[in-house]
């Protein structure tokens, strides 16, 4: 059954956030969706998540089913609005590389963080399952907030099943703490409104890897921009 399309959150609601995990949605979420069923159902197929809208791309898409306008909230500015207001909180990162975090951390000497840099692969909900039981034992205790930066999909496949193991609101937030590190500059404003920060990132750290994954991203974008996209269409999901 395919539930009912995407709510998406505005940025005070995503601060307020108590529990499932955030899908911070863009157009490599919605090609990933399409791709894989076991991606599909992480992303848009589970009733703990909650999504708010990364990317332009994204947004026109979902616009277009809902026939409304929906509000954008990029991943980097929801983590830097959280982190000032988190004085004396706790946040667990899972995925991000030490030298990151530890940039982002002098800009917030209030917050406590604790870094988990350990490799993860995850090809299976198997996989996911035991690294969030190892996660859980190796972080016990209270967590103000989880982030977890791997990439699409692991990073919501590792969501997916950490969410009823640690007692904490879980956002999936990709390259967030690279740009408020200054470790990978931000687009400027004009590439953020035409929609082309993937390319800005092509420029920027170009690989094989990520040159396949912006031509499939973009081509995704332009398959259901010239079609007449449903949910379903765009969430992957099926009946």
């Amino acid at each position: 059954m395919i539930p009912e399309n995407p709510q998406f959150l505005t940025l005070d609601q995503c601060l307020n956030l108590k529990q499932g995990y955030l899908v911070t949605v863009n157009m490599q979420h919605i090609y990933e969706a399409r791709r894989l069923p076991l991606a599909a159902s992480a992303i848009f197929g589970d009733a703990a998540a909650r999504y708010c809208l990364d990317g332009r791309g994204a947004a026109k898409l979902f616009e277009r089913v809902v026939d409304l306008d929906l509000p954008l909230v990029q991943g980097n500015v929801l983590l830097d609005r959280w982190l000032s207001l988190a004085a004396g909180k706790r946040l667990l990162v899972i995925g991000s590389s030490p030298k990151n975090v530890e940039m982002v951390m002098q800009k917030f000497p209030d917050v406590e963080f604790v870094v988990d840099s350990g490799n993860i692969s995850i090809n299976s909900k198997l996989d996911a399952t035991a690294i969030a039981d190892n996660l859980t034992a190796a972080h016990s205790g209270r967590w103000d907030l989880i982030a977890v930066a791997l990439g699409v999909p692991k990073q919501e496949l590792l969501a997916q099943a950490l969410h009823n193991r640690m007692n904490a609101p879980i956002f999936c937030i990709g390259g967030s703490f690279e740009i408020l590190g200054n470790t990978l500059p931000r687009s400027p404003r004009w590439i953020q409104v035409i929609g082309m920060e993937g390319i800005w990132r092509l420029a920027l750290e170009p690989s094989a890897k990520r040159i396949d994954r912006i031509v499939q991203s973009y081509a995704t974008f332009f398959q259901l921009r010239f079609a007449s996209p449903s949910a379903k269409a765009l969430t992957g999901l099926r009946d």
